[in-house]
Formats: structure tokens, sequence, C-alpha cells
């Protein structure tokens, strides 16, 4: 094996060296060379050429019957991003943003292996489902409403106004991220926190360690979205926010349609672009106070999707099927 020089690698493969240093050259079939970086937890393989096929033909080979988890990574036609393949061979071919993905891979770089590929394949599913970059919804939005909705002069320039006030840094703790925006936080007796704005509740808020706990059964066997929800309903909240480190996920104690636990908008102050900064106004009070701008918008969201699925099953049943139909006949 010989040592991958800078001149040789593609720029983001010379962004991979400065997180993990020079990297080895692999050869394989047919001229395919990608270059390989060791760490504790996985090996990451980079390939400016080739496919995804032919990557993993070459990891294979050289592997042997060693058990490794792998992340192969390969050069797009769009600068900047990059696909991924990994940690587990059963996923499709993804493609994110380079500077997400080498974030991810970075954080993980001295765990376990094991705990490594179930990190990575958590955060690569987040990234998959993101509405935005740093935003992700289930059922409580939709990703059009996100992306085309939202950011419509208007609604932005709301959300732009409300959001300037956090003030925000990549390190602002979740209390002060409240209070910039004009909150009373106050300590619950049992646990959590509520949030107050103008006396009135507005939010209960439970912080954790870390966002993979989000999704984690206590020690109780209870979820942590069911306690914080619970929470709301006892001291008359409309929403809960669980919080951990730099992320916010943010449910409707009483939505509509559907179950609470499973619809939510969940924001990662850290990852969020400076053009898409705006998102964080979604947390302010004038969103979720009773009748903010949330509660409308979810409501706009959900007759939009109805008005759309009235006009599809119209001309599936108008001008669809007849045609089916007479062609059958």
């Amino acid at each position: 094996m010989t040592v991958m020089t800078s001149e040789m690698i593609h720029p983001i493969g010379r962004e991979i060296e400065t997180h993990f240093g020079e990297g080895r050259a692999w050869t394989g079939q047919p001229g395919l060379t990608a270059t390989v970086w060791e760490t504790p937890a996985y090996q990451l393989l980079w390939s400016d050429g080739g496919s995804e096929a032919d990557l993993w033909r070459l990891w294979r080979t050289r592997k042997g019957h060693r058990n490794w988890v792998v992340v192969l990574l390969a050069a797009t036609g769009f600068a900047g991003r990059v696909r991924v393949i990994g940690p587990q061979e059963v996923r499709p071919v993804r493609e994110f943003p380079a500077e997400s993905v080498l974030r991810l891979v970075t954080a993980c770089r001295d765990r376990a292996p094991r705990e490594a590929a179930a990190f990575l394949a958590r955060e690569f599913d987040r990234l998959e489902e993101a509405a935005a970059p740093g935003v992700r919804v289930k059922d409580l939005l939709t990703p059009h409403f996100v992306q085309e909705r939202l950011r419509r002069p208007e609604n932005r320039k709301r959300l732009a106004d409300a959001a300037a006030r956090a003030e925000f840094s990549g390190g602002l703790a979740w209390h002060s991220l409240f209070e910039s925006f004009g909150y009373r936080v106050e300590r619950l007796p049992q646990r959590g926190y509520l949030l107050r704005h103008e006396d009135a509740p507005v939010a209960v808020v439970h912080p954790h360690p870390s966002p993979s706990l989000f999704s984690r059964l206590t020690g109780n066997g209870e979820l942590p979205e069911g306690l914080a929800l619970a929470d709301c309903a006892h001291h008359g909240a409309r929403w809960a926010i669980l919080a951990a480190e730099n992320r916010y996920r943010l449910f409707r104690r009483q939505p509509s349609v559907g179950s609470a636990t499973g619809q939510y908008i969940e924001m990662d102050a850290g990852e969020l672009e400076r053009r898409d900064r705006f998102y964080l106004g979604l947390l302010s009070p004038e969103s979720l106070q009773e009748g903010g701008w949330l509660t409308g918008w979810i409501q706009q969201a959900k007759d939009f999707g109805e008005q759309l699925r009235k006009g599809l099953e119209e001309r599936l049943i108008k001008d669809t099927l007849p045609r089916i139909a007479r062609g059958l006949g």
C-alpha cells in the first residue's frame, strides 16, 4: 500500500485528511483507487471515481473475514456533497452535505464499533429525513411546507425577526435560548421546566444529556415524549419540547388528528445554516402562544394536504380509471 498525498486527493478528500491525517491508497478493479482511514470505530473509504458497487467490492476484498464497520464516501456532481454508503450494507446510497457527514464521522471516531454504527445509522437517517439542513418534520408540518411556504417573504420575515432575539451561538444553552426569546423559565417540582409568556403557560421543556435519549425508554419503561406531554396536560401548556445539546424536538399536546407522540418538528441549532436560522423563530412565543403562527401553519399544511388528496382522487376517478377501463376493454 502507498501513502496518498494531498495533491492526489479530491477537495473533499483533503477535508477528510484535515480531520484524520494521511490515508492509505487501496487499488481495486477496474483501476479504482480509494483512500482509507482507520479509526477504533470504523474504516472510512473515500473515492472520487467508480461506482458504489466497485467500492463495496474493493472493501470486501481488502477486509477479508474481519468484522469491521465501514462508511464509504464517493464524490457527486455537486460541490460540497457526497454519496454515502453504510454503515449497513442494506441501506441504499444516499447523498448528503459533506460538512454534515464529516461532523458525524468525526464525532464518533473514538467510540466502540457497535456504538458508532448505531450512531451513524441513526444520524444518517435523520439527515435523509431533513426538510432543510437542521430541520426535520414528522407529520406536524410537511417538508414541502417547511421548504416552500415558510420561506415565503412574509413568513420568513416574521420568523427571522423573532429568531434575531435569540442571539444564536453554537454553545447557547437551552434555557438561555428560551429566556432570550422572552420566556420566563420555571423549574417544575417533579421534573422539567415550564415556559411562561405574559404569565400564560406555553410549553414544558424536558432537557436530556443527549439527543439519542429522545426515543429511548426511561428506566421505568416510559417514553420521554409521553412524560413531557403528560406534564403539559398537568400544567396547562400546549407544547412539549425535548432539549439536548443544540437540538429541540417540539410536540403539540392536542393535535387535531393522530397521536401527539408521533408528530413533531425537530431543529438542530448547530446544524442550521446561516440563511436558515430564521427557523428558530418557530420556538418563539409569537409562534407557540395560543393562536400563534405555528398553530395556523399546521392547519394550513393540513388543509393543503387534504386539497391535494381530493384533487388526486378526482383525477383518478374521472380520468385515470376510465382510461384503464377502456384499455382493458
